[in-house]
């Protein structure tokens, strides 16, 4: 690559002589032992990731939270060494080494030993740990003063290279934003030319015109941009190599240290001289310089957009912003500013004017002008440059004390002066041209209390070049026009009042509680203060800027308005404020003088730009100070699993910050609240907090800016109480369960158990009813044997006495079971009507019926169920009729679950037997009848399907008794296969 050289000594001799004519500086605050360092020699500084400054001093370790400095010793796990660099891991821990080359890890907990710290230590022999890169793997390179470069390992070091005794060849390695170097032998390299560059991977060989011995990181430091762009500094030599140009700058001392900062400006800080600062890395121009003598050692710039910088044995100076320049020469309490050509005029609380000369922001030669003795020494109420060099200066004189203390009738003269000459100690003498006093000057005015100038009047030229006295009625020209706006008769309103301004037909009224007010020209009066996010409502001055933007110096900084929005009275305020760098609060006086805006204020003069680049976006980091479990500290984690018992949290954070003390917070725990609470507290408790899963987030801000997106969160897990627990909860169901079927099967069980003794029961009566339907039967059945005998029929009885053998048998054999075939039972009917046939000579016809039903079926019905109602039909029937005599039994199909059996006589009728027993005077009842009915209602509580009876009495045509009709409704059940026979 072909390299143009250039020297600067030239632009360096007039910069040198601009900046010994011309000063300014920026606004600073000094820290040093006093300030709570350990020792004000300082080698290096790092940010860690909460936000929190640390500084490798000559005495050990030393951490900054933007309010105190917390030094470390040996009871904090680290000794009190000269540590000389500062740098982290990829894991975001921090890692220090000593100037013997001891090196430390700090992961937020507690400081480890490097171990192979003593081996380095051993190999450094005499020389120091310039430079150290953490690379992947938490692999250590360190770089010697000598240029030698060390590889570190958990278990091993290498030694990347032998530095020559002298050499021009140096090259780089690069880790991020991270650098170190090394020198080579000139035969490990092809380059001829001088300041070309070989890259070869993440390193690359840059050879310089000049042999190098021995260098430090204070003379050498490197900045890569791009790949293609590097700002390296190398003794009094900057290099800038670029794409298309490379440039070299000369400085008359050693350069100490380079820093490109985030909006693309450049520092460059020379031994001895302070440093010079390059307004967006514009090299070819004029920079300022900044502290100049002091030996700055490096340049930081932290979160907040601030700057640290290491003075050599006089500490850290920091500076909140470089968007204000401060004049430390310049007087305090600086009333009126105005400019003409390349001069800047301001007065003082104490009624002095000065005048400096200006160049763009910088100032020079500050001249007091005395003005001549004429006996006014009455307040200054305004002061105007005119555009042929002269200046006015507006005086109220008291003329007389009215009724109310504070209220005084004022008359108003403006004078005009001229600077003409000068004293021999350089002081500017002013002659008076005229003086003119306004019509109606004479105006009554409320003095406010305090030592604030208030400032209710003003003076502007016009066109014409005429006077005019600007007042909050109206205005008054020297030519005698009276312009009135409106009469305000408000004595409060007027005590108020500090200064007004008239833009695009709005009068806008700087009050000292109450804010902005603007009057309309209806006469309607609209307020804007702190609440409308105004600085304060103290506003100490108005002014017009182009009437495009209203600029509010306030005691708390400086708001400006966008008039270009103006749209039914709303607008954009933009507050600039202390957290913006605002180095003066109290702001008396605005000025815009082209592109700088200046602004007197009770700590003296500054300078902004007003089209200044918005700062970056910044959001202060929040960290999680303590975690506090039902009162006790605990081991920090992202989140916890706690019993439910540990249900009392509190949690401390905090949020570093140097330049804003008063930081608002937000935060919310998800899973008890939705909304965010706002608060200025860092400690939130929240007690007694029920079993559930919790997310807390919190957040910070500077007052005015917006909230960041994303919240610092941790997470909670409270357990519930193993009686809340799914396992237990589905333990007591299922026990309950259990129980619930426990009771049932046991109350089952005995509900069975009862049944069946009450089945039981029943099949005893039933029994018991049959065995008493047994003897009956036998007892009518040895009637029939007995009478057979007393008549001499031995015959009959014998085979009347065979066939109750097999009758009794058949019973017998029946009377074993519950149910019986069909065919059984018809068997035991046929034989004992055969047997009653036996005892009446047959004197009595008999017929059994099928209608639907099969007697050879294998249907199932009780026993000697039907025989009780033949018995009946037979005794007290048929056997008291004269004549026909006919029994008639019918079984019938009613459906496929019922049939019919219909014993139906001819005899005389139940009424006629009644009767004839009454006469024959018989009072013993029929056992059968009534043993049959109640077994009939002993079978039907022991099934579904019940048994029906009836009796029905026939009549003939006469109406007569013409015989007995019994309708038996039996189940039709079938043996083996009826699931009703259970």
């Amino acid at each position: 690559m072909f390299i143009r050289l250039k020297t600067y000594f030239l632009i360096l001799f007039f910069t040198l002589l601009y900046h010994f004519i011309f000063s300014q500086d920026v606004h600073y605050k000094h820290f040093s032992i006093e300030s709570g360092l350990p020792s004000s020699s300082i080698y290096d500084l790092y940010e860690d990731k909460f936000g929190f400054l640390w500084f490798a001093t000559e005495t050990g370790l030393c951490k900054f939270d933007g309010i105190k400095f917390e030094n470390f010793t040996i009871s904090d796990g680290i000794p009190q060494l000269p540590f000389v660099r500062i740098t982290q891991t990829a894991q975001e821990d921090l890692v220090f080494i000593s100037r013997n080359g001891l090196i430390y890890l700090y992961n937020f907990q507690r400081y480890i030993l490097h171990p192979q710290s003593f081996q380095l230590s051993k190999m450094l022999e005499n020389e120091i740990i310039d430079n150290l890169v953490c690379g992947e793997n938490n692999i250590f390179y360190a770089s010697t003063s000598k240029g030698n470069v060390f590889k570190i390992e958990k278990d091993r070091i290498i030694q990347i290279n032998r530095a020559p005794a002298s050499s021009n060849l140096l090259f780089f390695m690069l880790k991020g934003r991270q650098y170190l170097w090394g020198k080579l032998n000139e035969r490990n390299t092809h380059l001829k030319e001088e300041l070309n560059i070989i890259h070869q991977g993440d390193s690359f060989i840059f050879k310089l015109p000049f042999r190098i011995d021995e260098l430090n990181h204070k003379n050498l430091q490197l900045i890569s941009l791009k790949r293609s762009e590097l700002m390296i500094s190398i003794e009094n030599r900057f290099y800038h190599i670029g794409s298309y140009r490379n440039y070299v700058h000369f400085f008359r001392n050693p350069l100490n240290g380079i820093l490109y900062d985030k909006s693309g400006n450049v520092w460059i800080s020379e031994a001895n001289n302070g440093c010079y600062f390059y307004q967006d890395g514009k090299l070819q121009e004029y920079p300022e310089h900044f502290l100049k003598g002091k030996n700055i050692l490096k340049i930081f710039q932290d979160h907040e957009n601030s700057y640290w910088i290491i003075v050599e044995n006089e500490g850290i100076y920091y500076i909140p912003s470089i968007s204000f320049r401060i004049y430390p020469n310049v007087p305090y309490n600086i009333v009126f500013i105005d400019t003409f050509k390349n001069n800047l005029f301001f007065t003082t609380y104490d009624n002095k004017i000065y005048m400096a000369d200006k160049s763009g922001n910088k100032i020079g030669k500050i001249r007091e002008v005395i003005l001549p003795n004429d006996g006014n020494n009455d307040l200054f109420e305004d002061f105007l440059c005119f555009s042929d060099g002269t200046f006015w200066i507006l005086r109220s004189k008291i003329i007389a004390h009215l009724a109310n203390k504070s209220e005084k009738l004022v008359d108003l003269i403006a004078t005009q002066y001229k600077i003409d000459g000068s004293f021999p100690d350089g002081k500017l003498r002013a002659v008076i041209l005229r003086k003119v006093r306004f019509k109606d000057s004479q105006i009554r005015y409320f003095y406010p209390k305090g030592t604030f100038r208030s400032k209710p009047f003003s003076l502007f030229e016009d066109e014409d070049r005429f006077l005019w006295l600007h007042t909050l009625g109206g205005l008054n020209s020297e030519k005698g026009f009276d312009i009135r706006y409106f009469e305000i008769e408000n004595k409060d309103f007027k005590i108020e009042t500090t200064d007004f301004e008239f833009a695009n037909g709005i009068n806008w009224i700087g009050t000292r509680y109450e804010g902005l007010k603007m009057i309309m020209n209806t006469g309607t009066i609209l307020t804007f203060g702190k609440n409308s996010t105004l600085n304060s409502n103290f506003i100490r001055d108005v002014y017009i800027d182009h009437d495009t933007v209203v600029w509010l110096g306030t005691n708390m900084g400086i708001d400006k308005v966008n008039l270009t929005t103006l749209r039914d009275v709303y607008f954009i305020m933009n507050s600039i404020k202390k957290v913006d760098g605002v180095p003066y609060h109290e702001i008396n006086e605005m000025l815009r003088d082209g592109k700088i805006m200046w602004a007197g204020t009770s700590q003296g003069l500054m300078s902004f730009l007003p089209e200044r680049k918005p700062d970056l976006i910044y959001f202060p980091p929040v960290r999680f100070k303590t975690i506090q479990v039902n009162d006790r500290d605990t081991i920090f984690r992202n989140s916890y699993e706690l019993e439910h018992t540990q249900n009392t949290l509190t949690i401390d954070f905090e949020s570093v910050t140097f330049k804003e003390k008063n930081i608002l917070f937000r935060y919310r725990l998800r899973g008890l609240e939705k909304k965010w609470t706002i608060t200025r507290n860092n400690s939130i408790r929240f007690p007694k907090l029920r079993p559930g899963d919790y997310v807390f987030e919190v957040m910070a801000f500077y007052s005015g800016n917006k909230w960041p997106v994303k919240a610092l969160k941790i997470s909670f897990s409270i357990e519930k109480p193993f009686y809340q627990k799914f396992w237990f909860n589905g333990l007591v169901l299922f026990s309950v369960l259990m129980i619930i079927v426990l009771i049932i099967f046991l109350i089952v069980r005995n509900i069975r158990k009862t049944e069946e003794r009450q089945k039981n029961l029943l099949m005893a009566e039933i029994s018991a009813l049959r065995s008493q339907m047994n003897p009956h039967f036998l007892f009518n059945s040895l009637n029939i044997l007995q009478d057979f005998i007393l008549d001499g029929n031995f015959r009959d009885s014998l085979f009347c006495l065979n066939d109750l053998s097999r009758l009794l048998r058949m019973i017998l054999e029946a009377s074993r079971f519950h149910l019986i075939l069909l065919s059984k039972e018809l068997e035991i009917i046929e034989l004992f009507i055969q047997l009653i046939r036996l005892r009446f000579l047959n004197d009595f016809q008999s017929e059994i019926k099928f209608d639907g039903i099969v007697p050879q079926s294998d249907i199932v019905l009780p026993p000697m169920i039907i025989q009780p109602f033949i018995e009946n039909a037979v005794f007290h029937g048929l056997k008291l009729k004269e004549g026909d005599k006919k029994l008639l039994i019918c079984f019938s199909k009613i459906n496929d679950r019922q049939m019919m059996v219909t014993i139906e006589d001819n005899g005389i009728g139940r009424e006629k037997s009644q009767e004839l027993k009454k006469i024959n005077g018989q009072t013993h009842r029929s056992v059968g009848t009534y043993n049959i009915f109640d077994r009939i209602k002993l079978i039907n509580q022991l099934q579904e399907e019940k048994i029906k009876c009836e009796i029905i009495d026939l009549h003939d045509e006469n109406g007569q008794p013409a015989g007995t009709k019994v309708e038996l409704i039996l189940p039709i059940l079938i043996k083996k296969h009826d699931t009703r026979l259970q």
